[in-house]
């Protein structure tokens, strides 16, 4: 399809129902007595970082602190977050899909996380720029640094960086999807209120997105 737009979808909560770091929490702590405890934690953490009161890399950098990771860990997420897609997006699989180059997956996640969990309901090559983990004898030391996406106004300096045409549509649950449209790098902000509403987001939405139906609404109404 020929590029007079672009969009930008956030992946957690919105793409997928809930964080991908609360599903990790859940499990590397599983066997954890204290797991209650820090899962509180990471929770407050995300919540701040998602909000926009603390900023994402401290949100990211506090929460990876928490946990000791390894390969199998993020083996098990994949296979957790392919089971907990957003059903209104399997539901337009089939549309997002015929639109696909216009599409652009952008998240403070894990790449090799959502790169698998795509794979699993579809087999298409999708455009995804998300955080890319660093092993040492099969356990997480880290992320990548030099990624954009791993800093502050990660996702608002790579959108810049891609010279992308035609009006920017961001559609995203959290304050770092907001920022796009804020410093000025999208058209269109769309805040994705089905799984979780951040009041604190949500106020500074264009149109409040329900489900993907609408996003396909909006669209076919104003681009195609």
């Amino acid at each position: 399809m020929k590029s007079n737009f672009s969009i930008i979808i956030d992946f957690d909560s919105t793409i997928i129902t809930k964080e991908s770091i609360d599903y990790l929490s859940e499990i590397v702590l599983k066997s954890r007595n204290d797991k209650d405890q820090i899962l509180k934690k990471i929770s407050h953490i995300t919540n701040q970082g998602m909000n926009g009161v603390i900023s994402f890399e401290q949100s990211l950098n506090e929460r990876l602190s928490l946990l000791s990771i390894n390969k199998k860990h993020i083996k098990n997420l994949s296979i957790e977050v392919s089971k907990n897609f957003d059903d209104t997006f399997v539901e337009n699989l089939n549309y997002l899909e015929s639109i696909i180059e216009n599409i652009f997956i952008v998240s403070g996640g894990f790449k090799e996380v959502i790169e698998s969990a795509f794979k699993s309901i579809s087999n298409k090559t999708w455009n995804i720029f998300a955080n890319e983990l660093e092993y040492k004898n099969n356990n997480v030391i880290g992320i990548n640094k030099s990624n954009p996406l791993s800093k502050d106004y990660g996702k608002v300096e790579l959108i810049k960086s891609m010279n992308l045409s035609g009006d920017i549509i961001v559609v995203g649950d959290g304050y770092t999807d907001y920022e796009i449209k804020k410093f000025n790098q999208a058209n269109f902000f769309l805040c994705y209120i089905r799984n979780i509403d951040r009041k604190k987001v949500s106020k500074y939405a264009d149109f409040l997105c329900y489900d993907f139906n609408q996003l396909k609404e909006f669209i076919n109404k104003n681009y195609i």
